[in-house]
């Protein structure tokens, strides 16, 4: 850390080898942050020692998350890292307030949440990249794509980005209009209540689903379901055709595609402020940044599964996939 004072003082733009700590909210083989740390290490691995710790938030019952926060401290003390990485909303909650108090420049990704809600409004050494679920912009893609649409049911788990997607999307009401489109958004926590939302969303009179995050569902026991079992009885079961808000959920046996946004984007976005900090620039000199706002991806398999001919402006713009 010493020799990032240094630099920093001297404000020189060549880049020095430094050891990064990058905190993650979730889990290593949690799709989401393979994505974004792809990118930083594509980026930064070459010229900086990247270490990563886990907090596994996904997966372990909230009650346990001060206790990650606490071991994701004693590894910052341990390594003395030149730069910080907070990924994801409950990095930066449980340790942005810690590391707002130490001169280590900190670079957080994936946010929803208003970043000043976590008690880092007064910091000069945070600044980051914010994540933003288009689900509004989903919608209007949806009824292009299946013309008629009049009522579309959003699901997501009952994490915490469901919680602040609500908020900041609608206001926490669970019923919206969107260009005469009813949308009614469920946030769920059982795995029986999802899979029952499923089968009843044709009968309910929904024309098709739009799916965020399905992560932290757990049964009736309270143990976790694993992500990738959700999904494929999502796709297996339904009746109606799925969309999907993240890359991760698109692809064949998973959602048919959608406007999604990609944490590869949010880590390339991240490494570029790394970097410029890195040459000797103040994080409180770079303001917060939104990542690439959505690609369309869609699945090849899914799209004939479901007979689905996709309008000319969303085809020639699409990546596709399996």
């Amino acid at each position: 850390m010493v020799f990032l004072s240094f630099l920093l003082s001297l404000n020189v733009s060549q880049l020095f080898a430094a050891e990064i700590l990058i905190i993650e909210s979730y889990h290593a083989e949690y799709p989401w942050d393979m994505g974004y740390k792809k990118a930083l290490t594509e980026q930064l691995g070459n010229k900086h020692q990247l270490h990563f710790f886990e907090m596994n938030t996904k997966r372990l019952a909230k009650e346990l998350y001060h206790h990650r926060a606490e071991l994701a401290w004693d590894e910052y003390q341990r390594i003395k890292p030149d730069l910080v990485v907070l990924g994801d909303d409950n990095a930066l909650k449980f340790l942005g307030p810690m590391l707002s108090k130490t001169p280590t420049p900190v670079v957080y990704l994936g946010i929803n949440n208003n970043p000043r809600n976590y008690n880092i409004v007064a910091a000069n050494n945070i600044t980051g990249v914010l994540e933003r679920p288009l689900i509004k912009r989903s919608v209007l893609s949806v009824s292009d794509i299946i013309p008629k649409t009049k009522r579309i049911l959003v699901l997501f788990d009952s994490g915490y980005t469901a919680y602040t997607s609500l908020e900041n999307t609608f206001n926490n009401e669970s019923i919206a209009t969107i260009s005469n489109i009813q949308v009614e958004i469920k946030l769920v926590e059982e795995y029986n209540i999802w899979q029952k939302q499923i089968i009843a969303a044709k009968q309910n009179g929904f024309d098709a689903i739009v799916i965020g995050l399905y992560h932290t569902i757990r049964d009736k026991n309270h143990h976790h379901i694993a992500a990738e079992n959700v999904l494929s009885w999502t796709a297996q079961n339904a009746n109606l055709p799925i969309f999907a808000l993240w890359d991760f959920a698109i692809g064949k046996d998973k959602a048919i595609g959608g406007l999604a946004l990609r944490s590869f984007d949010q880590g390339e976005a991240a490494a570029g402020l790394i970097e410029k900090i890195l040459s000797g620039i103040s994080p409180d000199k770079l303001r917060p940044i939104t990542a690439t706002r959505g690609k369309y991806i869609f699945s090849r398999s899914e799209v004939e599964r479901y007979n689905i001919k996709l309008p000319e402006h969303i085809s020639s713009a699409t990546t596709w996939v399996e």
